[in-house]
């Protein structure tokens, strides 16, 4: 499952997790974690801090992305609406609810690795996450790979 983060970072070339953010989508592109998923909470909440942060475009940018990835946009509807808010209510304020309904659907689809910078909130309430320096784990070889695929994008 992907969050708001790993997006944000793909389009914001000075964030600290841009090649991170790269590699895993990247990874995630060619098959080696499984189906990518993502919720249109965090879609939503993606546009609102790229257009915020980034400019105009930017959102418009994200959501063609989107749409032409692999990528799986799984609707938070009424199914996952009461165990959002009982993971909301449980974790409050730890959690905002776009991270309650991220849970609520990572279990619902039994995903086990969530793409996150935001360990704080997520430590102890999904089973993996990948973000932080997962660039920097890479073999040096698949670092110029990712790069190289980045100056092709």
């Amino acid at each position: 499952m992907l969050d708001t983060g790993a997006f944000y970072a793909f389009f914001d070339l000075k964030d600290p997790h841009y090649l991170d953010s790269a590699a895993l989508l990247f990874h995630c592109f060619e098959g080696r974690f499984g189906q990518p998923f993502t919720s249109d909470y965090i879609v939503l909440e993606t546009t609102l801090l790229t257009q915020r942060k980034l400019g105009a475009d930017v959102p418009l940018s994200f959501v063609n992305f989107l749409h032409e990835s692999e990528i799986r946009t799984v609707a938070a509807g009424a199914e996952y609406y009461e165990p959002a808010l009982e993971v909301f209510r449980k974790n409050f304020p730890r959690l905002s609810l776009c991270d309650a309904a991220t849970i609520a659907i990572m279990n619902d689809l039994d995903l086990q690795a969530l793409v996150s910078y935001d360990e704080r909130s997520f430590r102890g309430l999904v089973k993996e996450i990948r973000g932080m320096n997962y660039f920097g784990s890479l073999s040096k070889e698949e670092q110029t790979r990712v790069k190289n695929k980045l100056l092709k994008k």
